[in-house]
């Protein structure tokens, strides 16, 4: 039991009406408190878990053998902070559950929240939005911070409404941002449903998570090195989201049909697979496998082996093998091999999970039994000899390459631990069997799973542009490569005709569904707007158009590539400033900017450069800030600020020897750039411990300009809303729920007017 564990657990079932009562999510809290204090389980003191339940009235007799408080906007407050001020600030790990209503608010961007007991369909402000939790606890000294929502996160009013949140420390610029897994029990826009007979009801989403901690199933895997099973945040995901898929739960339709409950996962995390329950080596029965050789035909001269830990153990049946053949096992993977007189097996070996009754087939096609058949051509697997200890107990090399030098090529082990990952390509040593994918911004291209022996060298290619075309590259990486051809070395390019090089400011739409017929733009400085006219940029796939501006921050407003008018910062200064909207094929948009010198040249390294930090944005904006610094951590920054910044943000962000963060600052502070003055001050109070530098600049920015970047802009706003003026907090608090979410460029989802008005105001209150 870790006493240096916290957890924050809430379960809501009385509400404003009757009809809006829920009848499992008291009890699924209490089910889920009891696995987190189990030494077995969650590990953490009972003293260490802050408890909030809202049951019916007349139940609270029940529980009153428990402390807790209630499910009410003010109780989730204080038990954020009770926690971090309890703690002393973090620990090893922080839980938080919660089991009730949710929501999502539609006032001009999603905003999934959780609604306390205390909400009415006229008080909206006292749902906690959850992004307002995350971000409270992020910055704290909890190593680990584990996030679970059996709640729904559909739209249930049709008029706009807003939701409240939880105010950040004011400390959080010394601290770097910790781990984050968040788990919600169904889809953005979707409800979750519970389930049982009367008196017994519990969420879906809950029944399946408490199952998977329990070790059920494939929750589990079989650490080898240790010799114990454990339950790891991705096996308990994977197996929480079939759970409740296979129960085909309704909640809502769409085009296609019948839409089901269906749990996602979200968070800031690098690659690392925390494990959550640690089981043990013995306690589950053995599971069956049975094993059918196909064609019969071959059986009778068939043998089949199952491989163990213990070579002098294998399990050998043959020949003749009996088809179909059961074999008792305990639950873990293993690796099956065949062969058969005047028949080859079609593959090498057959990879087996064996956390329930698995069937197999063995596939003999006719010819050498020497011969083994190619790997499915999509996987692009070669084999060789690595040296001449083949057999002996040298590890292999497996080598894994992509097609696209951005796409985060990741080589896991069985157990689920990242074993090696890096843009474009990895190499590693090692035996036995991996998986190996794709990682691009908020998606995997596949799983292909690779067995190396001892002395041999596997190469793998991911033949990511022909298997996954439509996800290959994002359209922004391919627009970001034709700027560069036109304004660089081959102006000629007919690529983007609307482009002039002589003008500082560009911006480029890419809609090949032609989705948005028409977008404009406004400009204008952002101490004076002055809105030129909305010129019609060009036509699909790739519209663009050019603009005159004066040097300085700029506030860009885009109307009609979104259902609101969406408002970027961009700074523009003697080089070429591109701002590239990018309109996904489900209508979602993407927006990132280009500067500097990775516009002026279009060849060489420059372009890749540019390649990556377009992909790296995009990994921001998706909350995989530890993909987007393996893109651009080596990247060369002179002379392009917005690159410089991003880089030194990340550094901070990550705790990536943030003492070298001055260097990726230095020589754009001076810039006008509002993101340089902001790092200046992140960097100082980081390695200075100089309080109150970062406040200072979050003013000044309300001079010069928003933050360039999402990074930033939090930064700057939860500096203003330390604050003791209530008012300044508000107007704070306004501008954060402006601004979309999902985004690695600053934007907000109104004009570019009611952001300067907000400004204005904050600098009103704060001179």
């Amino acid at each position: 039991m870790s006493s240096s564990s916290w957890a924050l657990v809430m379960g809501c079932d009385h509400y404003w009406s009757e009809e809006a009562a829920l009848h499992g999510a008291v009890r699924d809290a209490l089910a889920m408190r009891r696995w987190l204090v189990d030494p077995s389980g969650g590990g953490v003191p009972p003293s260490n878990v802050i408890l909030l339940l809202s049951p019916h009235p007349g139940d609270e007799q029940v529980l009153s053998e428990l402390v807790h408080g209630p499910v009410t906007n003010s109780a989730i407050q204080e038990a954020h902070h009770d926690i971090v001020e309890r703690s002393g600030g973090g620990g090893d790990r922080l839980y938080c559950y919660f089991a009730g209503h949710g929501l999502t608010a539609n006032s001009r961007q999603p905003e999934p929240a959780i609604v306390p007991a205390d909400f009415t369909p006229r008080l909206t402000d006292s749902a906690v939005a959850i992004r307002s939790s995350c971000d409270f606890f992020a910055t704290t000294g909890f190593a680990e911070q584990f996030f679970f929502y059996d709640a729904c996160r559909n739209v249930p009013y049709d008029d706009d409404f807003a939701v409240g949140g939880i105010a950040r420390p004011s400390a959080w610029a010394r601290k770097a941002r910790q781990d984050q897994y968040v788990c919600y029990g169904t889809a953005q826009s979707s409800k979750a449903k519970e389930s049982g007979d009367p008196g017994d009801e519990s969420g879906a989403f809950t029944d399946a998570l408490l199952s998977a901690l329990a070790g059920a199933g494939a929750a589990k895997v079989w650490d080898r090195q240790r010799e114990r099973y454990a339950v790891t945040w991705d096996s308990m995901f994977e197996f929480v989201e079939r759970a409740v898929l296979d129960r085909r739960l309704v909640v809502g339709v769409n085009l296609d049909g019948a839409v089901h409950q269906r749990p996602f996962q979200a968070g800031e995390h690098g690659s690392r697979n925390p494990v959550l329950a640690d089981l043990g080596g013995v306690g589950f029965d053995d599971e069956q496998l049975t094993v059918s050789i196909v064609p019969v035909e071959a059986a009778p001269a068939a043998t089949v082996t199952v491989l163990l830990d213990d070579a002098d153990h294998d399990l050998v049946h043959g020949p003749p093998a009996h088809t179909p053949h059961d074999v008792v096992l305990p639950p873990r993977s293993y690796t099956v091999r065949a062969q058969a007189a005047g028949f080859r097996p079609r593959r090498r070996s057959w990879y087996v999970e064996l956390y329930g009754p698995t069937a197999l087939e063995v596939v003999f096609d006719p010819g050498d039994p020497g011969q083994i058949g190619a790997a499915p051509p999509t996987l692009g697997v070669t084999r060789g000899i690595e040296d001449a200890t083949w057999g002996h107990g040298s590890p292999g090399r497996l080598v894994a390459v992509a097609e696209d030098a951005t796409t985060i090529v990741e080589v896991r082990d069985e157990f689920g631990t990242v074993r090696a990952s890096s843009p474009g390509a990895v190499e590693l040593r090692g035996t036995g069997w991996f998986k190996v994918a794709g990682v691009v911004p908020g998606d995997v291209l596949g799983s292909r799973l690779v067995e190396v022996e001892p002395g041999e060298r596997v190469s793998v290619e991911l033949d990511t542009q022909q298997e996954f075309p439509r996800r290959w590259t994002s359209g922004a990486v391919a627009a970001a490569v034709a700027i560069g051809d036109r304004l660089g070395d081959d102006r000629a390019s007919p690529t983007l005709e609307g482009l002039d090089p002589a003008l500082p400011l560009h911006v480029v739409v890419v809609d090949p569904r032609a989705l948005s017929p028409q977008v404009t733009v406004r400009i204008g400085p952002h101490t004076d707007p002055i809105f030129v006219d909305r010129p019609r940029l060009g036509s699909p796939p790739f519209r663009a158009a050019s603009f005159g501006a004066e040097p300085g921050m700029q506030l860009v407003t885009l109307d009609g590539a979104g259902p609101t008018p969406l408002t970027v910062p961009v700074h523009v200064d003697d080089g070429p400033s591109s701002v590239i909207v990018d309109i996904g094929p489900d209508s979602e948009v993407t927006i990132v900017q280009l500067s500097g010198a990775l516009l002026a040249g279009a060849s060489g390294q420059r372009t890749v450069d540019a390649q990556r930090f377009v992909e790296a944005q995009r990994f921001v904006a998706a909350g995989q800030l530890h993909h987007a610094w393996s893109l651009v951590d080596r990247a060369d920054t002179s002379g392009d600020p917005l690159l410089a910044v991003l880089v030194g943000y990340l550094r901070l962000h990550l705790d990536r020897k943030p003492s070298v963060a001055g260097t990726a600052i230095k020589g754009v502070v001076e810039t006008g750039l509002p993101d340089a003055r902001l790092l200046r001050a992140w960097f100082a109070a980081r390695t200075a411990d100089t309080e109150g530098t970062v406040d200072e600049a979050a003013r000044d920015l309300l001079r010069i300009g928003p933050p360039v970047f999402s990074i930033g802009f939090d930064a700057f706003a939860s500096a203003l809303a330390a604050e003791p003026d209530p008012g300044v907090r508000r107007l704070v608090e306004q501008l954060s729920q402006l601004r979309v979410p999902a985004q690695a460029v600053t934007t907000f989802a109104v004009g570019a007017r009611r952001i300067e008005r907000l400004f204005e105001q904050l600098r009103d209150r704060l001179s």
